[in-house]
């Protein structure tokens, strides 16, 4: 917090002539950002940024291909099989209950169960019970309310270690970061990791400044009792073990690692002592055990063993699903996930890295927080780094750690710490900065455009979506105009927060007006399938567009049939409703579709998940279409 007549951390008293002239510090023209944002209102900032970035796309966005659908659909059958009554459930698909996530017949345990249990308590109380009655939304909540609680851990963490400034730019860097504004409008474990994970670093943080608040013999932790365990050590496992329950070894991993190099920095086995070990070992062990059992009872034991080995060993030896990437991967691309936040990062990373050194370790000007972070974020990343399968939301559960160095660095760099800003290299790197933003604000607009499927809009929706992304690109233009220019005249703190309004604002046009118009394809399929069910009891399945987004939004009755298997289909389902792309159709036609089916209505769209416009048709199955249209023109042609 900020006082009258004290200096910011991290800058220098001595003024430069144009401060001379001017007749006002670096803290003096940020005096009143630190007052707005001072104590519970930094924390209330936070929380209106993250509802103006997140809630616009909650409700927007059609369902995502193709983690979100499945997560979505399994949450949903497991909701379904508890809610609905025995006479109205199907099997297997509502035979897992609340151990075994079920999509359509299949079990679902490649993730816990965690997430399934957030996003089924979600729909079960905002539809009173009721899962006809849910929508995709509701399944997003969990993301919705983790990434809120992100983005203030985030914000109390800076605050705690540096002041109430840099916790504010660190909860608006992680609110507004492009990979969390999306992650958080999507039904996935991964808002939910990154929750637990953070909160129980932060309990971390608290047991690391009580264990180094006395470096003598006689401190609190070689005095205690080794039975007895805290309170924010025993919530701090408990939080470990509900990180395992989301999405596995993750939060261990990052934990441990953390643990680890704090002690291996500190050249002693405090730090391992003060999170009692063995307490966590055994509080683990009791939050995991019952649903381990029911799993074995159900699934099997050792099948669910190598279920896990191969999530976790076998992504690791190798890529999998053709997610690979090399060395450096996550550390290029943070780039871009976090911009505009990444402004200094690196060098920020490297700031820390001479504060908290390990060659300083009984040295008393080695920085703790600066250890604590990197102890956090490098180790973790570097394993990330070397493992085979890479997409890019894995290293998130470091970014608020990278989030805290970078707003502490952007200060520094202001107050001069970070070296001479305006060198040639880093003139370079600037306006590559520069230029990912624009690929950032402007990228997804023009790939619209490019995609095509303006060209089948209404007038009205063509209207709309052509002013949207007219304006995100010129707020886009000035932002990195006016960013430029406080950049170069050295207000470097003032370029940061040009790029945060401006992402702030953009982030959620995005999200909620733009990508949607490259995403309706399959919620305007439904819309024609409804026409044609109403009741939403008849079989419908897909030739040629498997995409899991069709299976949600049919409640799970769409069958993904190959060319081979669809007269077969057709012929056991007289009631039946067939997508059929326009190859598929084209290819099949003659003569016996003609004989079978009737073609209802179709429609023209832009598959997303691999970057092809497909036209799809929607047909009845109707063995007696020819016999009638033969009739009715006899009929109309003996009329005078």
């Amino acid at each position: 917090m900020f006082t009258r007549g004290k200096n910011l951390p991290g800058f220098t008293t001595q003024r430069s002539s144009s401060t001379q002239r001017s007749g006002k510090t670096l803290f003096d023209r940020l005096k009143l950002l630190a007052r707005c944002t001072r104590g519970w209102r930094g924390g209330a900032f936070v929380t209106l940024i993250c509802l103006a970035v997140y809630v616009p796309g909650l409700f927007s966005l059609p369902v995502v291909d193709r983690d979100e659908a499945r997560f979505a659909q399994a949450s949903r059958q497991m909701f379904e099989s508890v809610a609905l009554p025995d006479d109205a459930k199907r099997s297997p698909d509502h035979d897992g209950g609340l151990a075994i996530p079920m999509l359509q017949d299949k079990p679902r345990l490649n993730k816990p169960p965690m997430i399934y249990w957030l996003q089924s308590a979600s729909a079960a109380i905002l539809t009173v019970g009721d899962p006809s009655r849910d929508a995709i939304w509701m399944y997003r909540i969990p993301s919705v309310l983790a990434a809120i609680g992100v983005s203030l851990l985030t914000w109390h963490l800076g605050r705690r270690m540096y002041t109430d400034l840099v916790g504010v730019l660190a909860g608006w860097i992680i609110a507004v970061a492009p990979v969390f504004a999306w992650e958080a409008t999507q039904a996935r474990a991964d808002m939910a990791l990154v929750f637990v994970t953070l909160a129980s670093m932060v309990l971390l943080w608290r047991v690391v400044e009580r264990t180094t608040r006395k470096r003598d013999e006689s401190s609190l932790v070689h005095t205690q009792s080794m039975w007895r365990c805290p309170l924010d050590v025993a919530a701090m496992w408990i939080l470990i073990s509900l990180g395992i329950l989301t999405k596995g070894p993750i939060t261990p991993m990052v934990f441990g690692l953390s643990v680890v190099s704090l002690a291996l920095m500190d050249r002693r086995m405090r730090i391992m002592r003060a999170v009692k070990p063995v307490h966590g070992v055994i509080i683990v062990v009791l939050m995991l055990t019952p649903w381990v059992t029911m799993v074995s009872q159900q699934y099997g034991l050792k099948n669910y063993i190598d279920l896990v080995m191969h999530e976790t060993v076998g992504r690791s030896a190798s890529s999998r699903e053709g997610h690979w990437g090399p060395p450096g991967y996550h550390t290029l691309l943070q780039t871009v996930l976090m911009w505009p936040g990444s402004l200094v990062t690196y060098l920020s990373v490297w700031w820390f890295w001479k504060l908290g050194k390990p060659t300083k370790a009984h040295s008393d000007s080695v920085d703790l927080r600066a250890r604590f972070l990197l102890a956090w974020l490098l180790p973790s990343w570097i394993v990330f780094e070397l493992v085979a399968t890479k997409l890019p939301h894995y290293t998130m559960p470091m970014y608020p750690a990278l989030a805290i160095i970078s707003a502490r660095g952007i200060l520094g760099a202001a107050g001069g710490k970070l070296g001479n800003m305006l060198s040639p290299v880093r003139v370079v790197a600037v306006v590559v900065w520069f230029g990912i933003g624009l690929v950032v604000l402007i990228g997804p607009s023009v790939a619209i455009d490019k995609t095509g499927v303006l060209d089948f809009a209404s007038e009205e929706v063509f209207v709309r979506s052509v002013s949207i992304l007219g304006f995100v690109c010129i707020a886009a233009i000035c932002a990195i105009l006016l960013g430029s220019w406080a950049w170069f005249t050295r207000r470097f703190v003032r370029t940061l927060l040009v790029s945060l309004i401006v992402v702030s604002i953009a982030m959620p046009l995005l999200t909620s007006l733009v990508f949607p118009l490259a995403m309706g394809l399959s919620t305007d399929l439904r819309e024609l399938i409804d026409d044609l069910d109403p009741t939403g009891l008849r079989p419908v399945a897909g030739v040629g567009y498997h995409e899991d987004s069709m299976v949600f939004l049919t409640r799970g009755r769409y069958e993904r049939l190959s060319q081979d298997d669809m007269f077969n289909w057709m012929e056991a389902h007289e009631d039946g409703v067939l997508v059929v792309s326009v190859d598929t159709a084209d290819k099949e036609t003659p003569p016996r579709m003609q004989e079978y089916m009737w073609f209802g209505s179709g429609t023209i769209g832009f598959n997303y998940t691999n970057g092809k416009e497909l036209t799809l048709l929607v047909m009845h199955y109707d063995p007696g279409f020819i016999d009638r249209m033969d009739r009715l023109k006899q009929e109309l042609g003996s009329q005078p």
